[in-house]
């Protein structure tokens, strides 16, 4: 009696780890929930500024669910920054009458090869994906997938750096700035990716007359390469 009871309680553990096992190695379908975390760095630098760019490390968590076995929704949020090195300032966008006005409220714009400026931009981002896996073959260790979609930051700080004057111009700044991204991602057996993006916002970042003169009609523009890890949820 006991050696069959003790049998029949093996049998049953091996019949539902054995399930559990196939279900874990079948395509995503409809509705089917993960969870995951990326970590790498961000290239990013402001258009139309002659500027270079600004390497940064980046983090990210996300939550993706299924439409289909080829086609699932994500949801991001991460903690950024942006800007570029090395900005010269355009001189013929300011006036000597702006450049006297600002050197009386204590703000002096600095000019000319020499007078290189740097710009840090932190943003909270939020990102919405559609993207499309090519083939879900639990045989192959490598899935692809390419994406879209949209992006939405709000400006946490913002500074400028010209000489050893460092100065606040966040409320010089448009305090949110969307883009629009397009990536591909690398499955490595459907727990860890390798994911390259590329972000480019199509609204400029200044916002007053003292912005528009020392970046003109920039915009946001970056690329970031991440590695990660996800899991099924249910």
């Amino acid at each position: 009696m006991k050696k069959s009871l003790l049998f029949a309680v093996l049998l049953s553990f091996t019949i539902n780890t054995t399930v559990q096992a196939q279900l874990k190695e079948e395509a995503y379908d409809l509705w089917d929930l993960l969870l995951g975390g990326r970590v790498g760095a961000s290239a990013s630098t402001l258009t139309k500024t002659g500027g270079d760019i600004k390497i940064w490390p980046t983090a990210t968590v996300f939550t993706e669910v299924f439409v289909n076995p080829h086609l699932s929704m994500t949801f991001e949020a991460s903690y950024v920054r942006k800007g570029a090195n090395n900005v010269i300032v355009d001189e013929s966008r300011i006036t000597p009458e702006a450049r006297q006005r600002y050197q009386e409220e204590g703000i002096e714009i600095l000019l000319g090869p020499n007078n290189p400026y740097t710009y840090n931009l932190d943003y909270m981002n939020t990102t919405y994906l559609l993207k499309y896996y090519l083939k879900q073959d639990v045989d192959v260790p490598v899935q692809v997938a390419f994406y879209t979609g949209l992006n939405f930051g709000t400006l946490v700080s913002a500074r400028s750096k010209v000489q050893d004057i460092s100065r606040d111009i966040k409320k010089h700044l448009h305090g949110g700035d969307f883009s629009l991204p397009v990536g591909v991602e690398v499955i490595l057996g459907r727990k860890f990716t390798i994911d390259g993006r590329w972000n480019w916002s199509p609204r400029k970042i200044s916002d007053s007359e003292f912005s528009e003169m020392i970046l003109g009609k920039a915009r946001n523009q970056s690329f970031s390469l991440t590695v990660g890890y996800k899991f099924l949820v249910f």
